[in-house]
């Protein structure tokens, strides 16, 4: 019941009692109640003070775990841990130090790297590379969680009040940074200063009890039993004359105790006032009795009255509202004790309030501009992928261009030998077609001539006719010698006969006559040979006329049979001379196709040097083509390593999404070097090529873990294509080295429409990962 009563009427309703009993019991009930409320002063006064010592360890904690969490997360320090560079890290603090040092009562300030060696000590940069894992167990979890910790802790310079938090780059972590704090004789000389009390700390041993740091003027006042029983969790509160001694355990930042602070306080002023309580319990016990109960009243007021201020304060404390004043603080008492505490607590509340704040600005700061980051680092790498991927398509493109530029250039070459060989055929007919003209306008000079020398028999033929029938007069007129002029007329006969065969010599020859002139030579030759016999026999004729005359009659017959053989020889050489005429028509026809042919030709020839002077421009344009494709192809390996070390540098990023864009990548660069291994431009053989399974896209897709990748049906769809991309990719290899670019080409084919479904699947499974 009392305890759901204000204090106000608990403390009035005491000082009734109290002074009824002192006026009933007397002043030795009076003394002791006295004592007790003076040893509850003293126990309080000192538990508070404790308090405010672990407050005072705890905020510097909080300082050191602050002033870490500010340097972990400058990107320049982060870069610099990540390189291991030593140098920079000592750069940017050793010159700072010693004004943080005494701006902020910081002692110690390292770098860890995993498990718990040291990097660097910026207050002492010579000394680094030491392992600490053995004693300080802060750095080995702050590395293994990677998490903060603070509080205090043992170390190579003794103990320490630390804060640590972890450092990560890039998302990985790289080890931890550390401020210890002021904790020895400078800490408790100032707390001594802040609140009046004397400070001893004891740590534990295996040896006992050792004094870390001590205010007191002299020896301690504990026993050891007082010591270990303070450090097994019971406080012990003992009073020695004028000063009363408080000791109670301390804690590491793990809980553990290890030591005990002796708070020692001067008690004289309560020893005053126990004395003049006593005195004056005698004197003033009746009049007590009469008044308690309004001192009770105005006591309990002037003690709940501050004691409500600051417990409204704190609660206002509490929400944060530091515009609260704190009253009381220059009071002695325990009032003022509370009060200067709780400003000491407001204080060290608008500190981490600030502190909080700005971390958490920090915090959202780099939170928004790690977001920012990463999106811009993931569409540079999609980009950059992307560009990856259009460069190996034209890569392709380029590669059937180039297949076919020098095909063309093989068939150019061959058209252009063809052409100067027709040049020459055409030259040749030209000329052969030349020849013929000529040895045609030979043949025709020749044929006239056998013409001519036709018409000279016809002429012959007639005169011998127009002889004969003189002959025959004469014959008549001289018929006494027709006998011998018969004989004489059968060797005309005969001479008729011979003439009537060459004649049909003649007209075969002409009509076998590929050379038809020549043929009627020999007939000219034979007509003078058969001319020059006729005149033998007319000279024999005119020998003999005389002894002729008796056969006349007989020659008068054989006279008249000539005359009709030289009709028929005559009529043979008429028609002798229009087949030739026929064929002097038809040579000269010949003649004039000749020419006409000839001609033609000599405009064939032109054309045909026009073809071959346009076929070897192709040709040249074709070699300059591919000369110019190869410097494209040049151009694009430079483009494409600097793709790639972009991707290597976007890599870093280690997100699902960018994981699965360097694998699309890995895989453009695997059919690449195989198109540029077709085109001749590398030299990679079937057996050196990785199978899908040992490649560096086939080891990341055996290696996958995330769930959010296998589950996605994209993802298992890639094995086919992959292994059809190896497999004509090796197909293609080997046909080249073969030498059978047309195969090469079409398994060069085959395995870029399997890597098009690669990229399709790789990039189905990135939209899934968003």
């Amino acid at each position: 019941m009392l305890r759901n009563l204000p204090i106000l009427w608990r403390i009035g309703l005491a000082m009734v009692v109290l002074s009824a009993l002192t006026a009933v019991v007397q002043a030795v009930p009076g003394a002791w109640v006295r004592g007790e409320i003076i040893r509850g002063a003293l126990s309080r006064e000192l538990n508070g003070h404790y308090e405010n010592l672990i407050a005072a360890i705890r905020a510097e904690a909080d300082k050191a775990r602050t002033l870490s969490a500010l340097v972990a997360g400058i990107p320049e320090v982060r870069a610099a841990f990540a390189a291991g560079d030593r140098d920079r890290l000592g750069a940017l603090f050793v010159p700072g130090f010693a004004a943080l040092k005494a701006d902020h009562a910081v002692v110690q300030f390292q770098f860890h790297v995993p498990p718990a060696t040291s990097f660097l000590r910026v207050h002492k940069p010579e000394k680094f590379g030491d392992d600490l894992s053995g004693f300080r167990l802060t750095v080995l979890e702050a590395n293994r969680e990677q998490a903060p910790r603070s509080g205090i802790e043992k170390g190579v310079a003794g103990l320490g009040v630390r804060g640590m938090v972890p450092v990560a780059h890039d998302g990985a972590h790289v080890g931890t940074v550390e401020f210890g704090m002021s904790f020895g004789q400078p800490f408790l000389d100032s707390f001594k200063a802040d609140f009046g009390v004397d400070v001893a700390l004891h740590l534990a041993g295996e040896e006992g009890f050792s004094v870390f740091a001590s205010t007191l003027d002299g020896p301690s006042q504990l026993s050891g039993e007082a010591l270990a029983a303070a450090l097994a969790g019971t406080p012990s509160l003992v009073e020695h004359g004028r000063q009363a001694v408080l000791a109670r355990s301390i804690r590491d930042f793990a809980g553990q105790p290890i030591g005990v602070v002796e708070l020692v306080l001067d008690s004289s002023a309560y020893a005053a006032q126990a004395a003049a309580g006593n005195r004056n319990a005698l004197l003033f016990g009746a009049v007590a009795v009469l008044v308690a109960s309004l001192l009770g009243l105005l006591i309990a007021r002037g003690i709940s009255r501050p004691i409500r201020a600051m417990t409204q304060g704190m609660e206002r404390l509490t929400r944060r509202d530091f515009a609260v004043d704190i009253a009381g603080q220059q009071r002695r008492d325990e009032i003022g004790l509370m009060a200067r505490a709780l400003s000491v607590f407001k204080d060290a509340a608008i500190e981490m309030d600030a502190s909080e704040r700005r971390m958490g600005q920090r915090v959202a700061e780099l939170e928004t501009r790690e977001a920012q980051v990463k999106a811009e680092t993931q569409a540079h790498l999609e980009g950059v992928v992307a560009a990856a991927v259009e460069a190996n398509q034209a890569i392709t493109v380029l590669a059937r261009m180039t297949r076919e530029l020098r095909a063309t250039n093989a068939r150019s070459q061959s058209m252009a030998s063809a052409v100067e060989e027709l040049v020459a055929s055409v030259k040749e007919i030209a000329g052969n077609s030349d020849t013929a003209a000529g040895a045609a306008q030979e043949a025709g000079g020749q044929a006239g001539e056998g013409l001519a020398g036709a018409r000279r028999a016809v002429d012959s033929m007639a005169a011998i006719h127009r002889a004969v029938s003189q002959a025959a007069a004469t014959v008549d007129a001289l018929s006494r010698a027709s006998a011998e002029i018969g004989v004489i007329i059968q060797e005309i006969e005969d001479i008729a006969s011979q003439t009537n065969l060459l004649a049909l010599n003649a007209t075969i020859e002409a009509a076998r006559a590929g050379d038809a002139g020549k043929g009627f030579a020999v007939v000219a030759g034979e007509v003078k040979a058969l001319a020059g016999q006729t005149a033998k026999a007319t000279d024999d004729i005119r020998g003999r006329i005389d002894h002729l005359r008796r056969e006349m009659e007989t020659i008068v017959g054989a006279m008249n049979q000539g005359a009709t053989a030289v009709d028929q020889g005559r009529e043979v050489v008429n028609g002798l001379g229009d087949q030739l005429t026929g064929i002097s028509g038809a040579i000269n026809d010949v003649t004039g196709r000749m020419q006409e042919i000839a001609a033609i030709l000599g405009q064939q020839t032109a054309a045909a040097n026009e073809v071959s002077a346009g076929t070897g421009s192709i040709a040249q344009m074709v070699r300059r083509n591919s000369d110019e494709v190869d410097e494209v192809l040049a151009a694009m390996d430079k483009a494409n390593a600097v793709l790639e070390a972009r991707v290597a540098e976007f890599a870093k990023v280690g997100t699902a999404r960018a994981i699965v864009e360097v694998a699309k990548n890995d895989h453009m660069v695997f059919a690449r070097h195989v198109v540029e291994t077709v085109i001749g431009r590398q030299s990679w053989r079937e057996a050196d090529m990785p199978s899908h399974l040992t490649c560096r896209f086939g080891k990341w897709y055996a290696a996958v873990d995330d769930p959010r990748i296998k589950g996605n049906p994209a993802f298992t769809q890639l094995v086919e294509p992959h292994r059809a991309v190896h497999d004509k990719g090796k197909e293609a290899v080997r046909l080249a080295a073969q030498g059978d670019l047309d195969g090469a080409m079409a398994a060069a084919e085959a395995m870029h429409t399997a890597s098009l479904k690669v990229v399709a699947r790789l990039t189905e499974l990135a939209r899934g990962l968003d």
